[in-house]
């Protein structure tokens, strides 16, 4: 499920059946607020794993890189991801630049959680209403982040550069994702070897560049699988991938159907 309507937030539900399902490491933008309901969650950040409990709650701030993946002792794991939009967070405090956000102490994370689950649960409150009730709890939500977790970003240091070197390199890989796109390319277009740009990316993302391209495109293309017109085969090509072979393998071992099903089952 991602749910925005519009609105400064993304509302995801996260739901891990198995040991082998993971959200390999990335990074966006906006906050994220990850919110454990049912089992633990192992949080990979760059430099460190954390365990997030059941009904608890962690903060990531802005371009900060990130994986996840239910603890081994978790059979089943649901939980959201409740992304704010970091515009938005300017419009209503332009020096957040210059801030982060830190974890909060219990008492905030109840008034925390309390905003995001009136948030969840007004979703399904469909009424002429709806838009202005969301927003009401957004800036409440806001109002309590802002007031409560706000701190002061220290300076630069080493793993912050490298945090930065390859949010660059994957925001190369984001623009051109849909081109003939290679490792040679983009190694070339940084200035280093092929073989130092894959340690590299697999060092801090834990991904090869080959498995992060084939993400982004997929991750696109079943945009316009849910979304457009567009027949299957210019789907393929419009994001990238060599051929309708390749695009309908990728899609179906992620999705367990190949596009023209898993388009038919969702627009019934």
């Amino acid at each position: 499920m991602e749910l925005d309507y519009q609105l400064p937030i993304k509302l995801l539900d996260i739901y891990f059946e198995d040991h082998h399902t993971k959200t390999a490491k990335h990074y966006h933008t906006s906050i994220e607020i990850l919110i454990p309901v049912l089992g633990k969650l192992k949080l990979f950040l760059t430099d460190k794993e954390l365990i997030i409990p059941q009904g608890s709650l962690y903060i990531i701030n802005s371009q900060e890189i990130h994986g996840m993946h239910h603890t081994e002792d978790t059979d089943i794991y649901k939980g959201y991801a409740l992304q704010i939009n970091y515009d938005f967070i300017k419009k209503y405090y332009p020096a957040i630049d210059n801030y982060q956000f830190i974890q909060p102490n219990h008492k905030i994370k109840e008034k925390i959680l309390l905003d995001i689950f009136k948030i969840i649960a007004a979703y399904d409150h469909s009424n002429q209403f709806q838009r202005i009730e969301i927003e009401s709890y957004i800036l409440h939500l806001l109002y309590t982040l802002l007031s409560n977790t706000l701190d002061k970003k220290t300076n630069l240091n080493l793993q912050t550069l490298h945090d930065k070197r390859i949010i660059r390199m994957t925001q190369y890989i984001d623009l051109h994702y849909n081109e003939d796109l290679s490792i040679d390319n983009i190694a070339q277009h940084f200035n280093i070897s092929t073989g130092y740009l894959s340690r590299y990316f697999k060092s801090h993302l834990n991904v090869t560049v080959k498995e992060y391209l084939i993400a982004v495109r997929l991750k696109k293309a079943r945009q316009d699988v849910l979304f457009s017109n567009y027949t299957i085969l210019e789907i393929a090509y419009l994001h990238g991938f060599p051929n309708l072979k390749s695009f309908i393998n990728v899609f179906k071992k992620v999705y367990h159907d190949t596009p023209a099903k898993y388009r038919e089952k969702v627009r019934k």
